[in-house]
């Protein structure tokens, strides 16, 4: 029984592939085309080209068992030539013989799309469409952002996002992801953040610790340097914490809020136990904002208390 169904297996793949059972094997014309897409991951043979004309014997089913190994990733190629192509039919045992009719070369490409610089670009650009005051224009000069990017034909979405938080200007590292389904790619892009804006132009010397009013600066557009100009409302109650020369663009770090308690400043003293208040006067040996702690000197005992700054020229000490 075994022998019979062997028997009757082989004339039926006889019959199913169309294979002669004797004489010369017929010889089939494959046409392959100088240049040749394919969907991959992997090329056969028969991703190459087509039966050139009719022939008696079925060849799909062989051809496809012909591996050429991987395709090329998206954007490149791979050369096949003439020779190469032989020599590897001839190791697979085919009922027929193959003429191959093509160049002396077929270049071999992945079906892909091209995202370009420009697109990329622009989703980094998209994490600054915000508007905030006073900020003109920012913009990211790219440093390593290639020209183009090949990726497997479909729909790929694009989102950036800012490493770290490196201020309004300066160097930033940003993360590009492409997604497609479960495919993903990942960029890692450098870049300079710029930024114009309107900033405040002193238009004379403030000395040391003088009060600032907007009236001592103009208004101007120009590009910022680092991430320290003031670029909001001009705030209420400041002083300067240094010398702010005629023309200089103002920093944050050179203003504070005008304090409560001014070194030197007569203040009011309130002393409180748990039944009575007793104001007296002394003198304040530091600047004091709400909540702080600071020295004060009576001026009949000339001795150094401490007392919590609470208002405008008032201090309060608890007597426990």
């Amino acid at each position: 029984m075994n022998k019979l169904y062997k028997v009757g297996l082989l004339v039926a793949l006889i019959i199913l592939l169309q294979i002669p059972v004797s004489g010369e094997a017929p010889e089939v014309t494959f046409e392959i085309p100088e240049t040749v897409a394919v969907n991959g991951p992997n090329v056969c043979f028969n991703d190459l080209g087509a039966i050139k004309e009719d022939t008696p014997v079925r060849t799909g089913y062989f051809l496809k068992q012909i591996d050429l190994g991987p395709a090329p990733a998206p954007g490149q190629v791979r050369i096949l030539g003439r020779e190469y192509l032989n020599s590897i039919i001839q190791q697979y045992k085919m009922p027929f013989s193959i003429h191959l009719e093509m160049a002396d070369q077929v270049t071999v490409k992945s079906n892909a799309i091209c995202i370009q610089k420009a697109e990329l670009e622009q989703a980094i650009q998209n994490l600054f469409s915000e508007k905030k005051p006073h900020l003109l224009k920012k913009w990211v000069e790219v440093q390593n952002m290639p020209d183009s990017l090949w990726v497997s034909q479909g729909k790929w979405e694009i989102e950036a996002s800012l490493v770290g938080n490196p201020g309004e200007v300066g160097n930033g590292l940003f993360k590009v992801a492409l997604t497609k389904g479960s495919e993903n790619r990942i960029l890692n892009i450098c870049g300079k953040i710029r930024a114009r804006a309107l900033v405040y132009r002193a238009i004379r010397d403030i000395p040391r610790q003088a009060s600032l009013d907007p009236t001592d600066f103009e208004l101007i557009e120009a590009e910022l340097q680092n991430s320290r100009e003031l670029i909001s409302e001009f705030p209420a109650k400041i002083r300067a914490t240094k010398l702010i020369k005629q023309g200089e663009i103002i920093r944050s770090e050179w203003f504070q809020p005008i304090p409560l308690v001014c070194k030197d400043q007569e203040v009011t003293v309130i002393a409180r136990d748990e039944n009575v208040g007793v104001k007296m006067v002394g003198l304040a040996k530091m600047d004091g904002w709400r909540g702080d702690m600071i020295p004060i000197i009576n001026p009949v005992s000339h001795k150094t208390i401490k007392a919590k700054v609470t208002g405008n020229g008032l201090v309060e000490l608890n007597i426990q």
